[in-house]
């Protein structure tokens, strides 16, 4: 499902659309958007796997966001995440 979205940090906002995937894990962001957008990101300790349900390897992550404020236009209170680059 692709809603319309606003994604909030510190003192900066983008509208954006966000594909939503219900079955996901984790939240995703194409890398190319972090870095043009100048959304901070953080190295994590250690890099994390991210596989398909086949078990297919889709990426290898490195950074996570700093923490976002995320609000879909079906929801009324934002809700806060921090989103994994990834180039998916």
């Amino acid at each position: 499902m692709q809603l319309d979205a606003t994604l909030s940090w510190e003192q900066q906002s983008l509208q954006l659309s966000a594909l939503v995937d219900s079955g996901a894990d984790e939240n995703f962001l194409d890398s190319n958007l972090v870095s043009q957008a100048g959304i901070p990101v953080e190295v994590l300790p250690a890099p994390l796997n991210a596989h398909a349900l086949n078990g297919e390897l889709l990426a290898r992550v490195s950074h996570r966001t700093v923490p976002l404020s995320l609000q879909l236009s079906v929801s009324p209170q934002p809700s806060r995440t921090r989103c994994f680059p990834t180039s998916l």
